[in-house]
Protein backbone atom coordinates (compact mmCIF):
# COMPACT_ATOMS: atom_id res chain seq x y z
CA UNK A 1 0.00 0.00 0.00
CA UNK A 2 1.40 3.37 -0.92
CA UNK A 3 1.53 6.17 1.63
CA UNK A 4 0.49 9.72 0.89
CA UNK A 5 3.29 12.13 1.76
CA UNK A 6 3.38 15.86 2.20
CA UNK A 7 6.20 18.38 1.98
CA UNK A 8 9.26 18.44 -0.25
CA UNK A 9 9.96 15.87 -2.98
CA UNK A 10 13.03 14.75 -1.02
CA UNK A 11 10.88 13.99 2.01
CA UNK A 12 8.49 12.06 -0.20
CA UNK A 13 11.33 9.94 -1.55
CA UNK A 14 12.53 9.16 1.97
CA UNK A 15 9.02 8.18 3.02
CA UNK A 16 8.68 5.93 -0.01
CA UNK A 17 11.79 3.99 0.96
CA UNK A 18 10.91 3.61 4.63
CA UNK A 19 7.11 3.57 4.90
CA UNK A 20 5.92 3.56 1.29
CA UNK A 21 5.85 0.90 -1.36
CA UNK A 22 9.55 0.13 -0.78
CA UNK A 23 9.22 -0.21 2.98
CA UNK A 24 11.17 -3.47 2.94
CA UNK A 25 14.29 -1.64 1.75
CA UNK A 26 14.10 0.87 4.59
CA UNK A 27 13.56 -1.84 7.17
CA UNK A 28 16.50 -3.81 5.80
CA UNK A 29 18.76 -0.76 5.84
CA UNK A 30 17.77 0.12 9.41
CA UNK A 31 18.29 -3.48 10.52
CA UNK A 32 21.78 -3.56 8.98
CA UNK A 33 22.57 -0.38 10.91
CA UNK A 34 21.71 -2.20 14.15
CA UNK A 35 24.08 -5.03 13.19
CA UNK A 36 26.91 -2.64 12.36
CA UNK A 37 26.41 -1.01 15.76
CA UNK A 38 26.59 -4.40 17.47
CA UNK A 39 29.78 -5.44 15.66
CA UNK A 40 31.46 -2.10 16.47
CA UNK A 41 30.47 -2.60 20.12
CA UNK A 42 32.11 -6.03 20.11
CA UNK A 43 35.24 -4.51 18.58
CA UNK A 44 35.36 -1.91 21.33
CA UNK A 45 34.70 -4.51 24.04
CA UNK A 46 37.55 -6.67 22.71
CA UNK A 47 40.03 -3.85 23.36
CA UNK A 48 39.26 -3.91 27.08
CA UNK A 49 41.55 -6.38 28.94
CA UNK A 50 38.63 -7.21 31.23
CA UNK A 51 36.27 -8.04 28.35
CA UNK A 52 36.37 -11.78 28.75
CA UNK A 53 34.40 -14.27 30.84
CA UNK A 54 36.08 -15.08 34.13
CA UNK A 55 36.47 -18.69 33.01
CA UNK A 56 38.91 -17.60 30.29
CA UNK A 57 42.39 -17.81 31.81
CA UNK A 58 45.80 -16.98 30.43
CA UNK A 59 47.17 -14.02 28.58
CA UNK A 60 45.95 -14.90 25.11
CA UNK A 61 44.42 -11.94 23.24
CA UNK A 62 40.65 -11.70 23.05
CA UNK A 63 39.22 -10.56 19.73
CA UNK A 64 35.71 -9.50 18.84
CA UNK A 65 35.05 -12.67 16.89
CA UNK A 66 35.76 -14.84 19.92
CA UNK A 67 33.48 -12.71 22.07
CA UNK A 68 30.71 -13.12 19.52
CA UNK A 69 30.81 -16.88 19.07
CA UNK A 70 32.44 -18.34 22.19
CA UNK A 71 31.72 -16.15 25.20
CA UNK A 72 29.22 -17.13 27.88
CA UNK A 73 26.28 -19.24 26.61
CA UNK A 74 27.76 -19.20 23.11
CA UNK A 75 30.42 -21.60 24.32
CA UNK A 76 27.76 -24.13 25.29
CA UNK A 77 26.11 -23.85 21.90
CA UNK A 78 29.50 -24.43 20.26
CA UNK A 79 29.95 -27.58 22.35
CA UNK A 80 26.52 -28.86 21.31
CA UNK A 81 27.16 -28.16 17.63
CA UNK A 82 30.57 -29.83 17.61
CA UNK A 83 30.12 -32.65 20.15
CA UNK A 84 26.38 -33.06 20.66
CA UNK A 85 24.70 -33.79 23.98
CA UNK A 86 26.36 -36.15 26.49
CA UNK A 87 25.07 -39.68 26.94
CA UNK A 88 25.02 -39.30 30.72
CA UNK A 89 24.83 -36.35 33.10
CA UNK A 90 28.32 -35.37 34.32
CA UNK A 91 28.66 -35.54 38.10
CA UNK A 92 31.21 -34.53 40.69
CA UNK A 93 32.52 -36.63 43.55
CA UNK A 94 29.66 -35.40 45.71
CA UNK A 95 27.13 -36.78 43.22
CA UNK A 96 25.80 -33.39 42.19
CA UNK A 97 25.25 -32.81 38.48
CA UNK A 98 27.68 -30.41 36.81
CA UNK A 99 26.77 -27.76 34.31
CA UNK A 100 26.27 -29.42 30.93
CA UNK A 101 24.76 -28.82 27.45
CA UNK A 102 21.31 -30.18 28.34
CA UNK A 103 20.41 -26.78 29.79
CA UNK A 104 20.24 -25.43 26.23
CA UNK A 105 17.37 -26.31 23.93
CA UNK A 106 18.29 -28.13 20.70
CA UNK A 107 16.56 -26.39 17.76
CA UNK A 108 19.07 -23.57 17.42
CA UNK A 109 22.35 -25.53 17.82
CA UNK A 110 21.10 -28.35 15.60
CA UNK A 111 20.26 -25.80 12.89
CA UNK A 112 23.76 -24.32 13.20
CA UNK A 113 25.22 -27.81 13.00
CA UNK A 114 23.31 -28.51 9.80
CA UNK A 115 24.37 -25.22 8.19
CA UNK A 116 27.97 -25.74 9.25
CA UNK A 117 28.01 -29.18 7.65
CA UNK A 118 26.24 -28.11 4.46
CA UNK A 119 28.31 -24.97 3.99
CA UNK A 120 31.62 -26.49 5.14
CA UNK A 121 32.16 -23.51 7.44
CA UNK A 122 33.08 -23.16 11.09
CA UNK A 123 30.53 -23.24 13.89
CA UNK A 124 31.04 -19.53 14.57
CA UNK A 125 30.58 -18.52 10.94
CA UNK A 126 27.41 -20.59 10.58
CA UNK A 127 25.99 -19.26 13.85
CA UNK A 128 26.64 -15.57 13.17
CA UNK A 129 25.39 -15.83 9.58
CA UNK A 130 22.23 -17.64 10.69
CA UNK A 131 21.45 -15.13 13.44
CA UNK A 132 22.09 -12.14 11.20
CA UNK A 133 19.64 -13.45 8.61
CA UNK A 134 17.06 -14.57 11.17
CA UNK A 135 17.22 -11.16 12.86
CA UNK A 136 16.15 -9.58 9.56
CA UNK A 137 13.41 -12.19 9.16
CA UNK A 138 12.18 -11.32 12.66
CA UNK A 139 12.02 -7.62 11.77
CA UNK A 140 9.98 -8.33 8.63
CA UNK A 141 7.73 -10.76 10.52
CA UNK A 142 7.16 -8.20 13.25
CA UNK A 143 5.81 -5.71 10.72
CA UNK A 144 3.59 -8.35 9.16
CA UNK A 145 2.29 -9.38 12.59
CA UNK A 146 1.38 -5.80 13.48
CA UNK A 147 -0.45 -5.42 10.17
CA UNK A 148 -2.31 -8.68 10.78
CA UNK A 149 -3.70 -7.29 14.03
CA UNK A 150 -4.26 -3.72 12.82
CA UNK A 151 -4.32 -3.37 8.99
CA UNK A 152 -5.32 0.29 9.23
CA UNK A 153 -1.88 1.18 10.59
CA UNK A 154 -0.47 1.07 7.06
CA UNK A 155 -2.35 4.26 6.24
CA UNK A 156 -2.85 5.86 9.67
CA UNK A 157 0.50 5.20 11.40
CA UNK A 158 3.10 4.12 8.80
CA UNK A 159 6.08 5.33 10.85
CA UNK A 160 4.86 3.25 13.78
CA UNK A 161 4.99 0.19 11.51
CA UNK A 162 8.60 1.06 10.68
CA UNK A 163 9.76 1.98 14.17
CA UNK A 164 8.35 -0.92 16.19
CA UNK A 165 10.20 -3.70 14.29
CA UNK A 166 13.43 -1.67 14.21
CA UNK A 167 13.06 -0.94 17.93
CA UNK A 168 13.11 -4.69 18.50
CA UNK A 169 16.38 -5.05 16.54
CA UNK A 170 17.86 -1.96 18.23
CA UNK A 171 16.77 -3.08 21.70
CA UNK A 172 19.87 -3.24 23.95
CA UNK A 173 19.79 -7.01 24.39
CA UNK A 174 19.24 -7.54 20.64
CA UNK A 175 23.02 -7.44 20.45
CA UNK A 176 22.70 -11.22 20.73
CA UNK A 177 21.41 -11.23 17.14
CA UNK A 178 25.11 -10.81 16.30
CA UNK A 179 26.32 -13.52 18.67
CA UNK A 180 26.11 -17.29 18.96
CA UNK A 181 22.86 -17.19 20.95
CA UNK A 182 19.41 -18.65 20.29
CA UNK A 183 17.34 -15.44 20.58
CA UNK A 184 17.05 -14.76 16.84
CA UNK A 185 15.76 -18.28 16.18
CA UNK A 186 13.34 -18.08 19.10
CA UNK A 187 12.04 -14.67 18.00
CA UNK A 188 11.30 -15.90 14.47
CA UNK A 189 9.48 -18.97 15.80
CA UNK A 190 7.50 -16.86 18.28
CA UNK A 191 6.43 -14.24 15.73
CA UNK A 192 5.52 -16.89 13.16
CA UNK A 193 3.44 -18.74 15.78
CA UNK A 194 1.57 -15.60 16.84
CA UNK A 195 0.96 -14.74 13.18
CA UNK A 196 -0.38 -18.24 12.48
CA UNK A 197 -2.77 -17.90 15.43
CA UNK A 198 -4.09 -14.56 14.21
CA UNK A 199 -4.46 -15.84 10.62
CA UNK A 200 -5.98 -19.10 11.90
CA UNK A 201 -3.47 -21.18 9.98
CA UNK A 202 -3.91 -24.15 12.27
CA UNK A 203 -1.34 -26.44 10.66
CA UNK A 204 1.41 -23.82 10.88
CA UNK A 205 0.31 -23.00 14.41
CA UNK A 206 0.83 -26.62 15.45
CA UNK A 207 4.32 -26.57 13.91
CA UNK A 208 5.09 -23.32 15.70
CA UNK A 209 3.97 -24.53 19.12
CA UNK A 210 6.06 -27.70 18.80
CA UNK A 211 9.07 -25.65 17.63
CA UNK A 212 8.72 -23.36 20.65
CA UNK A 213 9.19 -26.38 22.87
CA UNK A 214 12.54 -27.06 21.19
CA UNK A 215 13.95 -23.54 21.19
CA UNK A 216 12.95 -21.99 24.55
CA UNK A 217 10.19 -22.54 27.17
CA UNK A 218 7.95 -19.95 25.49
CA UNK A 219 4.84 -22.10 25.22
CA UNK A 220 3.97 -21.43 28.88
CA UNK A 221 2.70 -17.84 28.39
CA UNK A 222 1.40 -18.74 24.92
CA UNK A 223 -1.51 -20.50 26.62
CA UNK A 224 -2.80 -17.14 27.85
CA UNK A 225 -2.70 -15.76 24.30
CA UNK A 226 -4.67 -18.74 23.01
CA UNK A 227 -7.29 -18.17 25.70
CA UNK A 228 -7.56 -14.46 24.87
CA UNK A 229 -7.84 -15.30 21.16
CA UNK A 230 -10.74 -17.70 21.61
CA UNK A 231 -12.56 -15.95 24.47
CA UNK A 232 -14.63 -13.59 22.23
CA UNK A 233 -15.74 -16.55 20.12
CA UNK A 234 -16.89 -18.44 23.22
CA UNK A 235 -18.76 -15.42 24.56
CA UNK A 236 -20.47 -14.82 21.23
CA UNK A 237 -21.57 -18.45 21.04
CA UNK A 238 -22.83 -18.63 24.60
CA UNK A 239 -24.75 -15.38 24.12
CA UNK A 240 -26.27 -16.87 20.99
CA UNK A 241 -24.99 -14.15 18.65
CA UNK A 242 -25.91 -15.21 15.14
CA UNK A 243 -27.12 -18.64 16.22
CA UNK A 244 -30.54 -20.09 15.36
CA UNK A 245 -30.69 -21.98 18.61
CA UNK A 246 -28.65 -20.16 21.27
CA UNK A 247 -26.77 -22.45 23.64
CA UNK A 248 -27.79 -25.56 21.68
CA UNK A 249 -24.27 -26.90 21.47
CA UNK A 250 -21.61 -26.82 24.18
CA UNK A 251 -18.92 -28.48 22.09
CA UNK A 252 -18.06 -26.19 19.18
CA UNK A 253 -15.22 -26.25 16.63
CA UNK A 254 -13.64 -23.27 18.41
CA UNK A 255 -13.79 -25.02 21.77
CA UNK A 256 -12.29 -28.15 20.22
CA UNK A 257 -9.43 -26.10 18.74
CA UNK A 258 -8.88 -24.32 22.04
CA UNK A 259 -8.67 -27.58 23.99
CA UNK A 260 -6.39 -29.18 21.40
CA UNK A 261 -4.06 -26.17 21.24
CA UNK A 262 -3.98 -25.90 25.02
CA UNK A 263 -3.03 -29.55 25.36
CA UNK A 264 -0.41 -29.13 22.65
CA UNK A 265 1.07 -26.14 24.50
CA UNK A 266 1.40 -28.24 27.65
CA UNK A 267 3.01 -31.03 25.63
CA UNK A 268 5.39 -28.50 24.09
CA UNK A 269 6.50 -27.35 27.54
CA UNK A 270 7.21 -30.96 28.52
CA UNK A 271 8.87 -31.94 25.23
CA UNK A 272 12.47 -31.06 26.03
CA UNK A 273 12.39 -32.30 29.65
CA UNK A 274 11.08 -35.65 28.38
CA UNK A 275 13.72 -35.82 25.65
CA UNK A 276 16.48 -35.00 28.13
CA UNK A 277 15.20 -37.81 30.35
CA UNK A 278 15.31 -40.25 27.45
CA UNK A 279 18.73 -39.12 26.21
CA UNK A 280 20.42 -38.97 29.60
CA UNK A 281 18.66 -41.92 31.22
CA UNK A 282 17.43 -39.77 34.13
CA UNK A 283 13.82 -38.64 34.15
CA UNK A 284 14.61 -35.37 35.95
CA UNK A 285 17.80 -34.76 33.99
CA UNK A 286 16.85 -31.28 32.79
CA UNK A 287 15.95 -30.05 36.27
CA UNK A 288 19.13 -31.53 37.77
CA UNK A 289 21.07 -29.74 35.05
CA UNK A 290 19.36 -26.43 35.66
CA UNK A 291 20.11 -26.72 39.38
CA UNK A 292 23.82 -26.88 38.51
CA UNK A 293 23.70 -23.20 37.63
CA UNK A 294 23.66 -20.87 40.60
CA UNK A 295 20.23 -19.34 40.46
CA UNK A 296 19.99 -15.54 40.35
CA UNK A 297 19.49 -14.06 43.78
CA UNK A 298 21.41 -16.87 45.49
CA UNK A 299 18.42 -19.16 46.03
CA UNK A 300 18.12 -22.81 45.05
CA UNK A 301 14.38 -23.17 45.41
CA UNK A 302 12.20 -23.41 42.31
CA UNK A 303 9.10 -21.94 43.96
CA UNK A 304 7.48 -19.21 41.83
CA UNK A 305 8.98 -15.74 42.46
CA UNK A 306 11.51 -17.17 44.95
CA UNK A 307 14.41 -15.82 42.87
CA UNK A 308 12.78 -12.42 42.62
CA UNK A 309 12.18 -12.41 46.37
CA UNK A 310 15.85 -13.17 47.00
CA UNK A 311 16.93 -10.43 44.60
CA UNK A 312 14.57 -7.82 46.04
CA UNK A 313 15.35 -8.74 49.63
CA UNK A 314 11.80 -9.27 50.88
CA UNK A 315 8.42 -10.54 49.78
CA UNK A 316 6.78 -7.14 49.53
CA UNK A 317 9.53 -5.82 47.26
CA UNK A 318 9.06 -8.81 44.99
CA UNK A 319 5.33 -8.09 44.90
CA UNK A 320 6.17 -4.49 44.04
CA UNK A 321 8.28 -5.64 41.09
CA UNK A 322 5.47 -7.82 39.75
CA UNK A 323 2.94 -5.01 40.21
CA UNK A 324 5.26 -2.56 38.47
CA UNK A 325 5.75 -4.79 35.44
CA UNK A 326 2.03 -5.45 35.17
CA UNK A 327 1.35 -1.72 35.45
CA UNK A 328 3.92 -1.04 32.73
CA UNK A 329 2.26 -3.55 30.40
CA UNK A 330 -1.23 -2.25 31.11
CA UNK A 331 -0.05 1.33 30.69
CA UNK A 332 1.47 0.50 27.32
CA UNK A 333 -1.83 -1.04 26.25
CA UNK A 334 -3.51 2.36 26.71
CA UNK A 335 -1.30 4.09 24.14
CA UNK A 336 -3.32 4.85 20.97
CA UNK A 337 -1.13 2.87 18.56
CA UNK A 338 -1.01 -0.06 20.97
CA UNK A 339 -4.78 -0.09 21.50
CA UNK A 340 -5.23 -0.76 17.81
CA UNK A 341 -3.28 -4.01 18.13
CA UNK A 342 -5.96 -5.75 20.16
CA UNK A 343 -5.56 -7.82 23.33
CA UNK A 344 -3.53 -10.80 22.10
CA UNK A 345 -0.12 -9.14 21.89
CA UNK A 346 -0.67 -7.45 25.24
CA UNK A 347 -1.67 -10.79 26.75
CA UNK A 348 1.55 -12.30 25.41
CA UNK A 349 3.80 -9.60 26.87
CA UNK A 350 2.01 -9.58 30.21
CA UNK A 351 2.00 -13.37 30.54
CA UNK A 352 5.59 -13.65 29.40
CA UNK A 353 6.94 -11.01 31.81
CA UNK A 354 5.11 -12.54 34.78
CA UNK A 355 6.55 -15.92 33.74
CA UNK A 356 10.08 -14.46 33.64
CA UNK A 357 9.66 -12.76 37.01
CA UNK A 358 8.39 -16.04 38.48
CA UNK A 359 11.31 -18.09 37.18
CA UNK A 360 14.49 -16.03 36.74
CA UNK A 361 13.72 -12.67 38.32
CA UNK A 362 15.25 -9.40 37.16
CA UNK A 363 19.00 -9.96 37.47
CA UNK A 364 21.63 -11.65 35.36
CA UNK A 365 20.11 -12.29 31.95
CA UNK A 366 16.87 -10.45 32.71
CA UNK A 367 17.48 -7.73 30.11
CA UNK A 368 18.01 -10.33 27.41
CA UNK A 369 14.85 -12.17 28.37
CA UNK A 370 12.72 -9.03 28.09
CA UNK A 371 13.59 -8.89 24.39
CA UNK A 372 10.55 -11.14 23.80
CA UNK A 373 8.11 -8.72 25.46
CA UNK A 374 6.84 -7.42 22.13
CA UNK A 375 4.74 -4.54 23.44
CA UNK A 376 7.87 -2.98 24.94
CA UNK A 377 8.97 -2.29 21.37
CA UNK A 378 5.57 -1.14 20.20
CA UNK A 379 5.30 1.19 23.20
CA UNK A 380 8.60 2.84 22.26
CA UNK A 381 7.25 3.32 18.74
CA UNK A 382 3.76 4.43 19.79
CA UNK A 383 4.49 8.21 19.92
CA UNK A 384 6.26 8.18 16.52
CA UNK A 385 4.44 9.95 13.69
CA UNK A 386 7.32 11.42 11.68
CA UNK A 387 10.58 10.17 10.27
CA UNK A 388 12.74 12.35 12.53
CA UNK A 389 10.96 10.95 15.57
CA UNK A 390 11.68 7.41 14.37
CA UNK A 391 15.34 8.37 13.90
CA UNK A 392 15.55 9.69 17.48
CA UNK A 393 14.02 6.55 18.97
CA UNK A 394 16.28 4.22 16.98
CA UNK A 395 19.40 6.29 17.69
CA UNK A 396 18.69 6.26 21.42
CA UNK A 397 18.17 2.51 21.45
CA UNK A 398 21.35 1.92 19.45
CA UNK A 399 23.31 3.87 22.04
CA UNK A 400 21.96 1.63 24.78
CA UNK A 401 22.66 -1.47 22.66
CA UNK A 402 26.27 -0.34 22.21
CA UNK A 403 26.60 0.20 25.96
CA UNK A 404 24.91 -3.11 26.81
CA UNK A 405 27.27 -5.13 24.60
CA UNK A 406 30.40 -3.37 25.81
CA UNK A 407 29.48 -3.93 29.48
CA UNK A 408 27.65 -7.27 29.46
CA UNK A 409 30.41 -9.09 27.64
CA UNK A 410 32.94 -7.78 30.15
CA UNK A 411 34.36 -10.17 32.67
CA UNK A 412 33.55 -7.63 35.37
CA UNK A 413 29.87 -7.59 34.47
CA UNK A 414 27.11 -10.17 34.62
CA UNK A 415 26.58 -12.79 31.95
CA UNK A 416 24.53 -11.35 29.09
Amino acid sequence: MSVQTEGSPARGRVSRWFVGDRWWAGLTLAYLLTRVTAVVAFLVAARDPLSRPRSWRGDEPVDAWRLMHQAWDANWYTIIVEDGYPETLPRGEDGRVWQNPYAFYPLYPMTVRLLSALGHVSTGAAAIALNTVLGLVAVLLMRRLLLAYAPQLASTRPWFLFTAPVAMAAFPAAGVFSANYSEATAMVVLLATLLALQKQRWGWLVVGIVALGLVRPLAVPLGLVILVHFAPKFLAHWRGDGADDPGRRIWTPDLARFVALGMLSVASVLLWPVLVGLLSGEADGLFLTQDAWKRPGGTETTAPFAVLTAQAGSGWLAALWVTGWIGLCLGGALLPANRALGPQLHAWSLGYLVFILATVGVGGSGTRYTLFALTFHTSLAAPVRRGWQAALVVAGLLWFQFDWISTRWSGEGHAP
